[in-house]
């Protein structure tokens, strides 16, 4: 599953792949992109991939193909202190013998900002996280509470983009949990930044995030919004993980039934009768599981039953029940398609640098219907700016595209941005080309960088390259 494409971006994964050793990929080929001044929240079991993903934002972890932009700027290859980003780790990382004003200002003074200055910026940001009061204090003379503020507090004196957020919460009580989500949320439209939060909890996702893309071994199973994530998941895997949900097998396929749309009675009959194995009194509703005629015992059906509802019939273990619904509130599941089937989206990246000293025989790119297979085009169609990608798309690439529906994105300088060429080959063609503005610097940096990896032992460059197609995973679940 894809994010949907928008105009703006803040934060952009393109392929974004990372791979320990002959493994598995730890993070397979996502694409995703993150609207500004949003909160998104990654969300899978453990071993996903999404603390990895978060790494790699960050750059506290290489990646092994794809790209990230941010802003529209790559910064796949830059250092995290130069990316515009900062992250709030799920210890804290409070230093311990430093008040909370010193460990605020501590990025302050290793870059050199005078004392007077940096504890003036610190005591600023300590009250606006009403941790002003507290400030001499050192972490353990803090409530988990107070050190993430202060945490909080020393992320934002470097003034990101975008923040980062590994598993905040899971250290803390649950009653603490539930004030600092309200806070982290508040925060979060207060300061209007982009913060992208990794977490486990289905319903702290649900409770913080505009944006929520569901995880699963490297790939992205589903992207949206809370209600659409849950109301309508996208496959079995998001219905079962989210939870709320029972995934029946039917005639027509696999359909999931939210647990609280199910009604029993015991009386009537339905194509659907179960025994009640399990009673869990929950408050305000009851949860019960059952078992269905016919089906396996390790594949329960859980209910969800209003209070009121369970006191007119209290069903006990042992109890028979037919089960029923409406058919219109159910979300049918789609098989899982093999890992080599036909792609969901492609991107292909062009980085065109006309001031480059040597200009090669033929530009070399990746054909999109065949990895391995590259597509020579003439250098003398390349040789200007303006040429360059009108010389591309006119050299018969846009054949070997044709059966696949592609994103083309043109990495280059503002010189090379010409609005009717891509006008008028969407509309010769349908393919959409999407400008991304880089510095001439980015370009002979990353041209070099990739030739480099590519040909050490020849002078080469690659001036166009593809990015690897997300491909839907074949998983037994």
């Amino acid at each position: 599953m894809q994010a949907t494409p928008s105009s703006n971006a803040a934060v952009e994964l393109i392929a974004l792949t990372k791979r320990y050793g002959q493994g598995s990929a730890a993070v397979d080929g996502i694409h995703l992109r993150i609207a500004p001044n949003s909160y998104c929240c990654l969300l899978g079991p453990s071993g996903c991939g999404k603390s990895t993903t978060l790494r790699m934002i960050a750059g506290h972890e290489s990646t092994t193909s794809g790209d990230i932009l941010l802003d529209n700027r790559n910064i796949t290859d830059l250092p995290a202190a130069a990316r515009g980003t900062a992250m709030m780790f799920q210890s804290f990382a409070l230093f311990p013998h430093l008040s909370a004003l010193d460990n605020v200002a501590f990025s302050l003074k290793m870059k050199g900002v005078g004392k007077t200055e940096r504890r003036a910026k610190a005591q600023a940001l300590l009250e606006r996280v009403a941790m002003g009061h507290l400030s001499a204090r050192l972490p353990g003379e803090l409530s988990g509470g107070q050190q993430q503020r202060v945490a909080l507090a020393r992320a934002l004196i470097t003034q990101p983009r975008v923040l980062l957020l590994d598993e905040p919460l899971s250290a803390l009580d649950p009653f603490l949990r539930i004030q600092m989500r309200a806070e982290l949320r508040h925060w979060q439209k207060e300061l209007g930044l982009t913060f992208i939060h990794v977490t486990h909890s289905q319903e702290e996702a649900m409770a913080l995030a505009d944006t929520m893309v569901v995880m699963n071994h490297g790939h992205i199973e589903q992207v949206g919004p809370p209600y659409t994530v849950y109301n309508q998941p996208a496959s079995e895997f998001v219905a079962r993980f989210m939870g709320g949900h029972n995934v029946l097998t039917t005639s027509g396929g696999k359909v999931a039934v939210r647990n609280d749309h199910i009604r029993l009675s015991s009386d009537s009959t339905s194509d659907w009768a179960a025994t009640v194995s399990d009673v869990e009194y929950q408050g305000t509703f009851v949860l019960l599981g059952l078992h269905l005629d016919g089906q396996a015992a390790s594949d329960p059906v859980s209910v969800m039953l209003p209070e009121a509802d369970f006191l007119r019939y209290p069903y006990q273990p042992g109890d028979r029940a037919q089960l029923h619904w409406d058919p219109t509130l159910l979300t049918r599941c789609p098989p899982v398609r093999a890992r080599g089937g036909r792609l969901q989206r492609r991107h292909l990246n062009f980085v065109f640098n006309p001031s480059l000293p040597t200009v090669p025989r033929s530009i070399h790119v990746r054909s999109p219907l065949a990895s391995k297979q590259l597509i020579g085009i003439p250098a003398a169609t390349c040789c200007k700016a303006r040429a360059g990608l009108a010389g591309i798309l006119a050299s018969g690439l846009s054949p070997a595209i044709a059966q696949e529906k592609i994103t083309l994105r043109y990495l280059g300088t503002a010189v090379n941005q010409d609005k009717k060429i891509a006008e008028k080959f969407e509309a010769d063609t349908g393919i959409k080309i999407q400008y991304v503005a880089v510095t001439t610097d980015d370009v002979t940096k990353r041209a070099g960088h990739r030739a480099q990896q590519l040909r050490p032992d020849r002078h080469r460059i690659l001036l166009a390259e593809e990015d690897r197609a997300h491909r839907q995973p074949q998983r037994h679940r």
